[in-house]
């Protein structure tokens, strides 16, 4: 008898533990259920602070195909602010210059959230795992302090040649969605890794990420004014190449936009279209080098001789969120020009071909006579 009361009352004790810590919600079962706030501490909080640690290449962390949300904070200020500012958008490039991008084009219903009434604000971006694009998404955590001087810089003409104190402060988040099956993206990704956090600076290491030694670089810092060249041949579906490792620089035109030049100047540029349907420029990032690529599906009747202008600030100028990015004057700029083969070239080279063969075997037969 005496062992079956210790055993009732070693129950009852057991039981009166657990009830307890389950009101006050630190039993994890009962937490989770009850949606109380420090289930969010199960997943990570991502911190891009633009103050304690400003990156000149982008905080790279992804989205893996069976997870559909992710967190992140732009550091332990309150009044550090995200771009692009409209809700539920996101930069198509790491230099967050181009136009706001909706998250829908990554996937219908696609959002991002910031918290309320908590300091400092966690931003959610919520993305199904059904029907997503693989595509990178680029966000910018902009210091409070920086607002201000970038606004005495653009409002006080003396300060055309800003000090360095005038620079902004900024953390650049790049969020990899990935997908299961790995489709080609449409736009640029970042490295393809299969678990949530921060990539090395070297990237995943995926076998879908090109070469970056096999390509052609045009670099401004080593030689301004430089020129290369390239041609795509009627039986390639693309070509590429790189603006190199320097932060600051950009493509003209941009990737968004989907054009090119149709001269050197860049004084005039036309949609990629009109050399045929279905010609895209899309950029990998590859570590801390952007790596262009040029695919033309249908080929074009005629060649085509287009242009794209690899630019990097020069050293005293404004800093970029300041300069208009149709002047090239106060950059360094390096010309990429793409000969893009028509099929009529290759149809033509076949019939040389074939005529060359019937001469060699008219010959041939001429010298039996």
């Amino acid at each position: 008898m005496d062992v079956h009361k210790r055993v009732a009352k070693a129950f009852r004790v057991t039981v009166a533990i657990l009830v307890a810590l389950g009101i006050l919600g630190r039993c994890p079962c009962f937490a989770h259920n009850e949606g109380h706030p420090e289930a969010e501490g199960s997943q990570v909080v991502h911190d891009c602070d633009p103050e304690v640690s400003p990156q000149e290449q982008p905080k790279v962390v992804t989205l893996p195909p069976s997870v559909e949300s992710l967190k992140f904070k732009c550091g332990k200020k309150q009044e550090a602010k995200l771009t692009p500012s409209e809700p539920n958008t996101f930069f198509l490039t790491k230099q967050c210059h181009s136009p706001p991008v909706s998250l829908n084009e990554v996937c219908g219903g696609a959002t991002l959230s910031p918290s309320e009434g908590q300091k400092p604000t966690i931003y959610t971006l919520n993305v199904n795992s059904q029907g997503r694009t693989k595509r990178s998404l680029f966000f910018k955590c902009l210091a409070a302090a920086s607002e201000d001087e970038l606004a005495a810089v653009a409002q006080d003409p003396s300060l055309s040649e800003p000090i360095p104190s005038k620079q902004p402060q900024s953390c650049i988040l790049q969020v990899d969605v990935e997908t299961e099956d790995a489709p080609q993206p449409e736009t640029e990704h970042g490295p393809n890794d299969t678990t949530t956090g921060d990539h090395s600076e070297q990237g995943g290491g995926s076998a879908e990420k090109p070469d970056s030694s096999a390509i052609q670089t045009c670099n401004p810092n080593d030689n301004d004014g430089s020129q290369i060249e390239l041609t795509l041949p009627p039986q390639e579906p693309s070509v590429m190449f790189s603006c190199g490792k320097e932060h600051g620089g950009a493509l003209q035109p941009e990737v968004l936009a989907q054009s090119f030049c149709v001269d050197a100047a860049c004084d005039t540029q036309q949609a990629l279209s009109v050399m045929s349907e279905g010609v895209k420029l899309h950029e990998d990032v590859v570590g801390q080098e952007s790596i262009y690529t040029l695919t033309v599906g249908p080929k074009p009747t005629v060649d085509h001789d287009i242009f794209f202008l690899c630019t990097l600030p020069k050293t005293s100028e404004k800093p970029a969120s300041l300069r208009d990015p149709g002047v090239t004057g106060n950059v360094k700029k390096c010309t990429v020009k793409i000969t893009v083969q028509g099929a009529e070239t290759s149809t033509a080279a076949i019939v040389l071909r074939a005529v060359d063969v019937l001469l060699i075997i008219g010959a041939g037969v001429a010298s039996r006579i």
